[in-house]
């Protein structure tokens, strides 16, 4: 990635077509985005998303997917509205009878509303997403979809329907060529066998699946979920002392998450110290 990045910056000096910028933008912002950097990510996007609109027609696709980048950029950062803002513009700008064409617009949409809470607005959006990735023709956005849906009816306490999406992504999963796919859903059903109190199968997946290929292939949207659990599965197999010591070897990567997995790995944390009798941090998580 950070070859690719120093390529955009070559490049950048070698264009002066605004379209060729703007590209170079936004290849530039997710470079950003992936190594933990949502701030400069944030710039690019922005950067690109001014050279598009000052073209005298703008290339809507390409400035669709620079707002997208913008949007996850402004949620990784924790800036909600601005983030949403940034979604509203793509929907705003899409043909009404396009708006149902793009699943995960709708997907990271959901999600965002997850984050503020907002757990009925995003039942629905989530809905809207797995009803426009049925049409979809790619296994990997159906994965993405379906397992996100998943995570957040395992979130809101249905357990029964996150069961049916979890299948139904892990069957895209397997038919998609990126590796990454199948971690991702791996992390969700591992969740899973957490909440049916179901430790050992939950560890046996950790164990078995996402350990051997470490961090190299784990996206963004699910780098909480890996951190996370990591750390539990440490807590629970080998203990405390060598939780806390695994959690201070791994404050580079904890920095570098969105701000809510941030929030997510330290609310494991609280809950590890109160269940041993620790007061005080819990309630630190819970403000923030």
């Amino acid at each position: 990635l950070h070859e690719i990045e120093q390529v955009t910056v070559e490049l950048k000096h070698r264009m002066v077509e605004p379209h060729a910028l703007a590209t170079i933008a936004l290849a530039a912002g997710y470079c950003h985005l992936v190594t933990g950097c949502p701030d400069e990510a944030a710039c690019a996007f922005q950067e690109g998303i001014d050279l598009t609109t000052g073209e005298e027609i703008v290339n809507l696709p390409l400035l669709h997917r620079l707002l997208n980048g913008l949007g996850i950029a402004h949620t990784s950062a924790g800036r909600l509205d601005r983030a949403e803002a940034s979604f509203a513009r793509i929907i705003g700008t899409t043909p009404e009878r396009l708006r149902n064409t793009k699943p995960l617009l709708w997907c990271n949409v959901a999600v965002l509303q997850q984050d503020r809470g907002k757990f009925l607005q995003a039942a629905g959006t989530f809905a809207t997403a797995i009803q426009s990735a049925g049409r979809h023709q790619s296994p990997r956005t159906k994965s993405t979809v379906f397992a996100a849906a998943a995570s957040f009816c395992l979130d809101t306490g249905r357990v029964q329907q996150a069961e049916d999406l979890l299948r139904a992504a892990e069957g895209w999963a397997a038919q998609s060529t990126f590796r990454q796919d199948a971690l991702d859903v791996f992390l969700v059903r591992a969740d899973f066998h957490l909440s049916n109190q179901e430790a050992e199968l939950a560890w046996n997946l950790v164990e078995e699946l996402v350990l051997p290929v470490g961090e190299r292939i784990v996206t963004t949207g699910e780098a909480g979920r890996h951190e996370r659990l990591l750390r539990h599965y440490v807590a629970a197999t080998k203990g405390w002392d060598a939780y806390l010591s695994f959690g201070e070897s791994r404050q580079d990567q904890l920095g570098r998450l969105p701000i809510a997995a941030q929030l997510e790995v330290r609310g494991l944390d609280a809950w590890l110290r109160m269940k041993r009798g620790h007061k005080g941090r819990e309630t630190e998580v819970v403000n923030e």
